[in-house]
């Protein structure tokens, strides 16, 4: 297709209809160097609706439409009016229409969020035609909702006929209001902004919902959802023609609910933000399940939102503060024999008055009581009672927590070279653990009870001063290095995330409307790479100057937060609501009670699917042929063939990015078993320790080997690479993975930095040094997260599923880096580590660490290499100085045994290409060729447990309510039933159904795992989990008995196009067609071509291959003689659930503690 006959005009302008309508304001590309979008700036002539047009490349075409909203109180009403929206407008009075048109215009399903100051409505979709009939619908839903009684009583809130409260909103408040994330962000809100629309409650107190009348709603959209207030910004493949064509045909009216015009026209967030008069600090207990760790977050007032130098100024300061291991608020408070807390994060958020963080998670209760032992430790080795080796090895190691100012200066002023030696003395050394007890004997003389108010902000403020007394412990010029950073980011962003990066820039701009008379200025907005220029030129006193301005000056008041542990807070909860039923039903009485059950029945009646006559106001689903795509080649090397004589397979990508990405995968399925459970550790280990470089793997010209401590190694990662970590499989999360059978490391550099990748990536696998420090402040780290991922409901909810489908769990990886496994594990591990009696069993730890790097790496056949890059390299060569650097590593690693199987050369020279497409794909080796152990993944086979496994998992700290269903499906993507067993998944997803529609659970789904081989049916946030159950049953039984009321082929083709929008949308920035280059693989695919091909495997399905799949998958879930469910749930919820589970299902349910799930 020539650039011409383009269905979008991304970067030409090429549009040849002038809107009668919008009136244009501005245009202008946005000033960073490779970036080649653009933006338009236009208002309409009557109502003053603003539109904004970013024209960038990729598939997707995506929608934000933004209305400045503000709170007076803590009902949160601009939250109800966005749940409302949905429900229907004067035109078409249903709900889920705009459900079905989503899925029609190749669109995610229609979404919203509430901020403090804003209500954002969005379309993400593909291809330019899409939201050009979606968006007028859309906006008609926005400006004009019908806001009836019976929606509010389904979707907002409603007491049913046994006293409950119930509500979709109400459910999703519920779920939300007592954890500690949403306690500490209204109280730190409320200190910081008292008085204003920032102190309230965005989503709504569950005490305060009840008290709404639907009236209310109605008044607060003619307040604020206004046209002049309103923007909308489009992103992506426009075209121009056809958007302002739509546009120019739509009406942009009043609110419905709007009496009377103003003198003065209302705007909000008019009103001045007075000043924070006076420090404030509040301490917040929290339910929760075990008391250990709490959370600290100080705020304080930062710049105004349109001090945009500013903001960029504090953002860079940050990335200094806290952007690795090495950064000064790391090593204060976190990496230490004693951490303060499991993490530390600066952060501004962009509101009015911007609101400028530094957040503690994983303040330890007993932090006293462990600087005691820790004491008492020391002593005891003083006095000669500490064993001799861990004496010896003190003596050896570099102090992890003190690092000598004067060897940061030497490799501060090391720059581009690759001569990275730190190697320190031994009274170097003895001065370090002088220093170590020296702050240890600080840490005594501060308030130890880190949960009380000050005694953190106190430490944070010394850290602070100490840069201007001392100057920054890095050295002088400092943040110069940092604003290099900077850019690097922004470059990254904007390839990585083109639409978020320029929505966020925008949405502080619009957000507070200027006025009648007055006009946005976005352009602004843009000038960060500017601004990082300017910055770069500063000197350290302006830095100090800037700490000084918002952390030291007493005019600048600060607010603390400090969340606390309480176990009987839970209980008090649970209490409190359980009287509230029964003295709601005492009140009612049986006949009140009756009358609730009638008004929710008669909402539920009117609020019935859109009759078929509506269907005409549906679009016809656009081409597909107007969807663009990303540029891309792919090319596979398989092993020992003449084009690639090496004993690993090699993955080419080369795609239109500014960076080098560089992934090595290894298969770990056939670890053994004693060492599975160390895998976590083993990934946090890998580039976060020290490193022992032999002078035969070192630049540098010592004989001697060169030492590299952790927080140099991190300081030169960050420095010199753009990422670089090792995980098991993808999308890890630490404790559970998907594809645990392989083990990622993934690293990503500028071209003219690829050799500095290859050192760090190459050395931090071979050459890592573990000491016991280190590893004591990593496994204590680790145990905090874990202690965090088992306060969430459904992380227990699903990690618990999952568990329990490997009856071998010492064979499992995903078991072994289980929450369930892990925490007496680490628990284990930390014992020993502080056993300074028993060395043998510390040096076990670390040898088996290092055993796990020695089998993955010995064996080059396990071994699979992804190497992207764009077109300017020669990925021939890169490829080449990996596989030298490699195999010089490899065959010098002392430890190391290889066990390559050598196989005879191939001669591959097959090449195919797709027509008339953008993918050009390359495939080297016959068609019979693949990449062993990973083409596709070589799984370890997962089995649901046979019978009757009914669970429910109760939560103390927690209101929420999760469900998961398992099924057996034991089909691959490649398989023929794969396209209907998806597509009926689509169809029960893209509409809402009574699920929602009755107020059951704010969220449902069904999907299907293909790794596991199970059919999932999930609800999160459910306030009625068993009724939400029952109408997905009902669902089923309906297709069981008169399928043609729900599989039509108006349905069928409805489904497809979710798949379309499914494939395209996830292919859209270099980064996703990378990592989609090798899902195709895992898959079992080697062309992208093939994967093109599945996709139009959709649009042959009929309805007698759903009929089909249904009957021979999905007619298991109403099987209850085989049945896998497991329910997290409130201490509230139980009994509810165990007696309706069995009255409506016949079903015994068994109730169990979340502490016994855990192996002890």
């Amino acid at each position: 297709m020539n650039k011409d006959d383009s269905p979008c005009d991304n970067n030409n302008n090429n549009s040849k209809y002038q809107s009668t309508k919008f009136k244009f304001i501005e245009e202008f590309s946005i000033p960073i160097p490779h970036v080649k979008d653009r933006i338009q700036r236009f208002r309409h002539n009557d109502c003053d609706i603003n539109l904004i047009l970013h024209f960038s490349d990729g598939p997707k075409c995506n929608v934000n439409i933004i209305v400045p909203t503000e709170n007076s109180n803590n009902k949160g009403l601009a939250h109800t009016l966005e749940h409302l929206v949905f429900e229907g407008c004067n035109d078409i009075p249903y709900r889920q229409f705009i459900e079905v048109l989503s899925n029609r215009c190749f669109s995610a399903p229609s979404n919203a969020y509430t901020s403090e100051d804003h209500t954002c409505y969005s379309i993400e979709s593909v291809g330019p035609d899409g939201i050009v009939n979606y968006l007028p619908l859309y906006m008609k839903f926005i400006l004009t909702p019908t806001l009836k009684q019976s929606d509010f009583v389904t979707e907002i809130y409603h007491i049913d006929q046994d006293g409950q409260e119930q509500g979709v909103l109400f459910s999703e408040m519920k779920a939300r209001e007592n954890t500690l994330e949403e306690l500490q962000e209204l109280t730190l809100n409320r200190l910081l902004y008292p008085n204003t629309g920032y102190a309230y409650s965005v989503g709504g107190l569950t005490n305060e919902i009840p008290q709404i009348e639907n009236q209310m709603i109605r008044e607060y959209h003619a307040k604020f959802y206004q046209p002049q207030l309103i923007t909308i910004v489009v992103q992506g493949c426009i075209n121009s023609d056809k958007l302002f064509r739509a546009l120019d045909d739509m009406n942009f009216p009043k609110s419905p609910f709007y009496k009377h015009i103003s003198d003065i026209e209302f705007l909000p967030w008019q009103t001045n933000i007075e000043p924070l008069s006076e420090c404030k600090s509040e301490i917040v207990s929290f339910p929760c399940e075990t008391e250990t760790t709490g959370n600290v977050v100080i705020g304080w007032r930062g710049p105004t939102i349109k001090n945009i130098f500013k903001i960029y100024a504090l953002e860079a300061l940050f990335r200094y503060f806290h952007g690795n291991n090495s950064s000064p608020f790391n090593q204060r408070f976190i990496n230490k024999s004693i951490p303060l807390a499991s993490n530390v994060s600066w952060s501004i958020q962009e509101l009015k008055e911007t609101k400028v963080l530094v957040e503690f998670s994983g303040v330890p209760l007993n932090f006293h009581s462990q600087i005691q032992e820790y004491q008492s430790a020391n002593e005891k080795q003083k006095d000669g009672n500490g064993n001799e080796m861990e004496i010896q090895e003190n003596n050896e190691e570099q102090d992890e927590d003190n690092e000598d100012e004067e060897d940061d200066e030497e490799l501060g002023d090391e720059d581009e070279d690759l001569d990275h030696s730190g190697d320190e003395s031994e009274s170097d050394i003895e001065d370090s653990d002088q220093e170590e007890e020296d702050n240890i004997k600080d840490e005594m003389d501060e308030n130890n009870n880190l949960l009380q108010p000050g005694s953190l902000y106190k430490r944070v403020v010394k850290l602070l001063r100490s840069f201007r007394e001392k100057g920054f412990p890095d050295g002088s010029g400092v943040m110069k290095k940092i604003i290099e950073k900077e850019k690097i980011k922004l470059f990254e962003s904007f390839e990585d995330d083109p639409h978020g990066s320029v929505f966020g820039n925008l949405l502080a701009e619009v957000c507070f409307p200027p006025g009648k008379g007055k006009d946005f200025e976005i352009r602004e907005r843009f000038n960060s790479f500017e601004i990082l220029q300017q910055l770069s030129m500063k000197e350290d006193e302006f830095w100090f100057d800037l700490i000084d301005e918002f952390f030291l000056n007493d005019q600048r008041p600060y607010v603390e937060v400090i969340m606390v542990p309480n176990i009987q807070l839970a209980n008090d909860i649970s209490m409190k609501n359980k009287l509230m039923v029964e003295n709601r039903c005492n009140e009612l009485g049986v006949e009140g009670l009756k009358e609730k059950g009638k008004l929710v029945k008669e909402a539920i009646e009117n609020n019935k699917p859109f009759p078929d006559e509506y269907r005409s106001l549906l679009p016809a689903i656009p081409s597909i042929d107007n969807i663009p795509l990303l540029q891309i080649e792919s090319q596979i090397l398989f092993p020992e063939t003449t084009e690639n004589p090496r004993a690993y397979a090699i993955q080419m990508v080369q795609v239109n990015s500014q960076f080098i990405h560089l992934s090595m995968h290894f298969y770990i399925q056939d670890l053994p078993s004693d060492l599975r459970s160390y895998l976590t550790l083993f990934q946090a280990t890998l580039y976060d320790v020290d490193l022992v470089i032999p002078p035969n793997f070192s630049t540098s010209k010592e004989k001697e080997p060169t030492s590299i401590n952790y927080k140099q190694v991190s300081s030169l990662i960050a420095e010199e690479t753009c990422y670089l970590d090792g995980h098991v499989g993808l999308s890890n999360s630490t404790f559970s993975c998907g594809s645990s059978e392989m083990f990622r490391v993934a690293g990503g550099s500028q071209p003219d930095r690829f050799d500095k990748l290859l050192y760090w990536m190459l050395n931090g696998l071979f050459n890592f040094h573990l000491t016991t420090k280190r590893l004591i402040n990593l496994v204590t780290h680790l145990l905090s997260s874990l202690s965090e991922v088992s306060r969430d409901s459904a992380s227990i909810c699903g990690n618990y599923a999952v568990f329990n489908l490997f009856p071998d769990l010492k064979s499992s990886n995903e078991a072994s880096i289980s929450i369930f496994n892990q925490r007496s594990f680490l628990k284990q591990l930390l014992i020993t580590l502080k056993d300074n009696d028993h060395p043998d069993q510390i040096e076990l730890i670390k040898n088996n660490l290092y055993r796990i790097r020695d089998l993955i790496v010995q064996n080059p056949t396990k071994m699979f290499i992804q190497l992207s890059h764009s077109s300017e390299y020669s990925g021939g060569d890169l490829i080449n100085q990996f596989s030298k650097a490699w195999d010089k590593y490899l065959s010098e690693a002392s430890s190391i045994k290889q066990t390559p199987q050598k196989r005879k050369l191939k001669n591959s020279s097959l090449e195919e290409e797709s027509r008339n497409s953008p993918i050009k794909v390359k495939f080297n080796g016959d068609s019979n060729n693949v990449i062993p152990y990973f083409q596709p993944l070589q799984r370890y086979p997962s089995r649901l447990p046979s019978g009757i496994k009914s669970e429910q998992i109760v939560l103390k700290g927690s209101e929420s309510n999760n469900l998961l269903q398992y099924v057996p499906m034991s089909i691959g993507i490649l398989h023929q039933d794969y396209p209907p067993v998806a597509l009926l998944c689509d169809i029960f997803n893209a509409k809402e159904g009574d699920i929602r529609s009755k107020g059951y659970a704010y969220g449902f789904n069904l999907t299907l795992d293909t790794a596991k081989k199970i059919l999932i049916f999930g609800l999160n946030d459910a306030v009625s989990p068993i009724l939400a159950l029952n109408e997905f049953y009902q669902w089923l039984k309906t297709i069981e008995s008169n399928h043609q009321e729900i599989l039509t082929l108006f349905e069928l083709e409805t489904a497809v196009s979710q798949e379309v929008f499914d494939f395209f949308s996830s292919k859209s920035t270099p980064s996703e067609l990378i990592f989609n280059s090798l899902i195709y693989i895992l898959r079992g695919m080697s062309t992208f071509q093939e994967d093109i091909q599945l996709m139009n495997r959709y649009s042959t399905v009929k309805i007698q291959d759903l009929l089909y799949c249904f009957e021979k998958y999905f007619k298991q879930f109403l099987l209850t003689d085989n049945l896998y469910l497991i329910i997290s749930t409130n201490q509230n919820s139980q009994d509810i659930i165990k007696s309706q589970l069995k009255s409506m299902n016949n079903i015994s349910i068994e109730t169990k503690d979340v502490n016994s799930l855990f192996i002890k």
